[in-house]
């Protein structure tokens, strides 16, 4: 039952996962940065999930060892979310998110190499499929409008292990005993006031009063993010 429900999970993630790119990028195009996409849509998920964790009854109190875990791990997935958005900008917004998308190869290869996780012949399978596949797919024109491929592809690989990491580190450190909602707020949060301070000291953090960019940031923070 347990595994049924992990694969339900992770099917609903993935597929709602997939609307960030197009928020993402209609939020770019109305002239927003990278920090600024970043900071609303994290802050809004965080703000949500703070919300939701005090109705579900979570408590938030961590330790300091806990709390310096959950920190670390917001780094690695800030990374991820950075490195995203900047392969948006630079290629084709399916071929930075299928190419993301290999960081369950990256996790399984880890998880093989470092943590003697059972190898399969499908699993080794389908390691060398996928990366056949994005080798090919990467071959054709992926070049976005003023944008540098080399750099896209470089941040979408980023991407890749960054989060590969993160899931490692959800999995094999003491952020396995807290709480789903609560390591994701913590998370979530940390990295928007990350974004924030770099926002400020960069191009800056507008205040959104439109409410068709309102749209696009709730799409982006609350369905693919929260």
């Amino acid at each position: 039952m347990s595994k049924t429900k992990g694969i339900l999970y992770a099917a609903v993630s993935s597929s709602t996962f997939g609307l960030a790119p197009f928020f993402s990028i209609m939020l770019l195009t109305t002239g927003f940065s990278s920090f600024e996409v970043l900071s609303y849509r994290w802050g809004v998920a965080s703000a949500t999930l703070i919300l939701f964790g005090l109705i579900s009854g979570c408590s938030f109190r961590l330790n300091k060892k806990d709390f310096g875990t959950v920190f670390l791990l917001s780094l690695f997935r800030a990374a991820t979310s950075l490195s995203l958005v900047i392969a948006y900008q630079n290629i084709a917004s399916g071929v930075a998110s299928i190419i993301h998308f290999m960081y369950p190869l990256a996790v399984a290869l880890a998880m093989m190499l470092f943590f003697h996780e059972k190898k399969s012949l499908w699993t080794i399978t389908a390691i060398l499929v996928s990366i056949a596949g994005a080798v090919f797919l990467s071959s054709g024109d992926i070049s976005h409008s003023g944008g540098n491929t080399t750099v896209g592809i470089i941040a979408a690989c980023i991407s890749v292990f960054s989060y590969g990491g993160y899931i490692i580190g959800v999995r094999k450190s003491r952020a396995v005993q807290i709480n789903s909602t609560v390591l994701t707020c913590y998370v979530m949060g940390i990295g928007a006031l990350l974004f924030i301070i770099c926002g400020s000291f960069t191009s800056g953090i507008r205040i959104v009063t439109d409410w068709n960019t309102w749209l696009y940031i709730l799409g982006l923070a609350l369905p693919a993010t929260a």
